[in-house]
């Protein structure tokens, strides 16, 4: 897999020791030719505030005396290091950032820069919801899909007033790969048919395939933000809106920064520095990823950025609690209307399968960490405002994260397995168990929730899946 990480990346920044630099080859594993361009922020930002660098500086000193690091020893550590990963370093790690000259770049780069260079091989086809998989006997040969704009009921824009949409086919001389992601794809599988007995007979589903674990396995990892109030404002953001301006707008000065020289706060994604850590509850690999944020920011809800942007004197020092144990989320049918969203259960701490309370743990040692790093900044922060001081104990801090904790990275739920696993939904090379011509290609098909972050571990099953499917049509033409 890290021979695929380095085929993935184009790493752009600077080692952060300087007498490492990082070239092809080096000990740092890092990919240089990819399609992802990756960096770090440039030091001279946080030079720009003041109140930036005592953040970074309390992190450091935080990460020094937990582990011992002795002051001849350069940090921040770089998390893609192969070194840093292979030997499960704990300690202050630079925040990557998927960024070419101050541009964000992803997979919807990736898929237009193919668009550009092979019109004629793919097309891209918009306002197009995939209604079912399209089967003869056991094989699939196609989609269904519903052709209309805002079809789906998660639309903010209100999916159902714009109508049912045009039914429409698509059919492959090949294979149907689905990539709809760990909600969508166990719901398209279950309208085809493939899934659960019980739940596809109770809406009124033929059951092509009996498939119990599709849209079982349901995992994420739990955050939690701990927000202060500040003594006074950042002045970096004196007259900024921290946001882009609407069209034909011409933006605050950061953004104009920004978009003359592709330089300057909007550049990054706003992280400081972080820690890597393990709690109580760790197995082998650090489960705790701690990083500071100048903004509030407590969770995704509706209109949280708008909120957090008129706050210009707040610090969030967010915890994120990976290698979770709870496996016991699911994803089922609201109903056979492939605009309807599914019903999407989490079953977070003990609802779920986590029984010893294993994760709950792992995240209330990882706020510890966070207020050790407050503590050391008396001169920047007037108050905790979440939890704030009341939040004093074991059983109150318990209460906060059962009810504050959140996740964005769901997956897990077409998982593959061995054929001996009636729970499996895919085999190793992600065909659908027990039909033939469709495979899946997305965050569903773990078993278990990788690392810390998962749009990486995301594109590096792709490229294993682009591996399998090239092979396997060589062989076969």
């Amino acid at each position: 897999m890290r021979r695929r990480f380095q085929r993935i990346e184009a790493w752009r920044g600077r080692d952060p020791d300087p007498n490492n630099p990082t070239r092809p080859g080096d000990a740092s594993l890092h990919g240089v030719d990819g399609w992802l361009k990756t960096t770090r922020a440039h030091p001279k930002l946080a030079g720009r505030e003041p109140w930036f660098l005592d953040i970074i500086n309390a992190i450091e000193a935080e990460s020094r005396a937990s582990y011992g690091t002795p002051e001849d020893v350069v940090l921040p550590n770089d998390p893609n290091d192969w070194r840093f990963v292979s030997e499960r370093r704990e300690g202050m790690s630079f925040i990557p950032v998927a960024v070419d000259a101050g541009r964000r770049n992803g997979a919807r780069e990736r898929v237009l820069a193919a668009l550009r260079k092979h019109p004629d091989r793919l097309e891209i086809r918009y306002h197009s919801l995939v209604s079912r998989v399209l089967f003869e006997g056991d094989r699939a040969v196609g989609v269904a899909y519903l052709d209309g704009e805002h079809l789906y009921m998660a639309d903010p824009n209100n999916a159902k007033a714009h109508g049912p949409g045009e039914p429409q086919t698509a059919f492959t001389a090949r294979e149907v790969i689905l990539a709809g992601g760990a909600f969508n794809t166990p719901q398209i599988l279950k309208l085809s048919g493939i899934g659960p007995r019980q739940e596809l007979e109770a809406h009124g589903i033929a059951a092509l395939l009996d498939r119990p674990g599709v849209g079982a396995n349901l995992q994420d990892r739990y955050e939690v933000g701990v927000v202060h109030r500040l003594k006074r404002a950042y002045p970096v953001f004196n007259g900024a809106t921290l946001d882009v301006p609407g069209r034909g707008g011409i933006g605050d000065h950061l953004f104009q920064e920004w978009s003359e020289q592709k330089d300057g706060p909007y550049s990054t994604n706003g992280s400081l520095a972080g820690v890597v850590a393990k709690s109580s509850v760790a197995g082998t690999d650090p489960d705790l990823f701690v990083f500071a944020l100048p903004v509030d920011f407590h969770g995704y809800y509706p209109g949280y950025a708008a909120e957090s942007a008129i706050k210009h004197d707040r610090l969030t020092i967010l915890v994120l609690k990976a290698h979770t144990e709870n496996r016991a989320g699911a994803v089922r049918l609201a109903s056979t209307d492939p605009r309807d969203a599914p019903l999407i259960e989490f079953r977070y701490f003990e609802e779920g399968s986590d029984a010893e309370g294993r994760d709950l743990r792992g995240v209330i040692d990882e706020i510890g960490i966070a207020r050790r790093i407050a503590a050391r900044l008396p001169e920047l922060i007037e108050e905790e405002t979440i939890p704030g001081a009341a939040a004093d104990d074991t059983d109150k801090l318990n209460d906060f994260v059962r009810h504050e904790a959140w996740g964005h990275h769901a997956s897990c739920t077409c998982a593959i397995g061995s054929s001996d696993d009636p729970m499996a939904v895919l085999d190793g090379d992600f065909r659908v168990r027990g039909v033939t011509g469709s495979r899946v290609v997305d965050a569903s098909v773990f078993p278990r929730i990788p690392g810390f972050f998962i749009a990486s571990a995301v594109y590096m099953i792709s490229e294993r899946a682009s591996d399998v499917i090239i092979a396997h049509y060589r062989l076969n033409q």
